[in-house]
């Protein structure tokens, strides 16, 4: 698996970026089930010269385009590479990007305003997986 951060990511200086977040654990499991071969050529042919840091923000484009890769050169294959690499990016983010004291203010809370501030926090870091789209909460 990646190597996780603590702390802050690097706010990106423009729109269209997204977190290292959204390549990392699939650079990852591409090597596992596909090959390095392939998933070089991925990456590499999305502008991805070498791995960001987890810290680091990467353009939208290079995501987009490394999705549009997965999805059309391995179509059977696609649906579980992502599965599984948005289940290790959803256990990057459990883990190691909500502290232990906002876990345990969490599950002290009623459920309502623990689900609220969750909320809050993914509207105010929604660019880490959602670029330059707009984020809504459906109550």
């Amino acid at each position: 698996m990646v190597a996780p951060t603590h702390g802050l990511l690097k706010m990106p200086k423009g729109k269209g970026f997204m977190s290292a977040n959204m390549v990392l654990p699939l650079h990852d499991v591409l090597g596992r089930t596909l090959g390095a071969i392939p998933r070089d050529r991925i990456y590499r042919d999305a502008g991805l010269k070498y791995l960001p840091g987890p810290e680091e923000p990467v353009r939208e484009q290079q995501v987009l385009d490394v999705f549009d890769a997965i999805r059309s050169e391995f179509p059977e294959q696609s649906r579980t590479v992502f599965e599984t690499a948005g289940h290790d990016a959803g256990t990057i983010v459990a883990e190691y990007r909500i502290p232990a004291s906002a876990k345990t203010a969490l599950k002290r809370m009623p459920w309502p305003l623990a689900t609220w501030m969750l909320v809050q926090s993914a509207r105010m870091n929604a660019w880490t997986i959602g670029g330059s789209a707009q984020m809504k909460a459906l109550t």
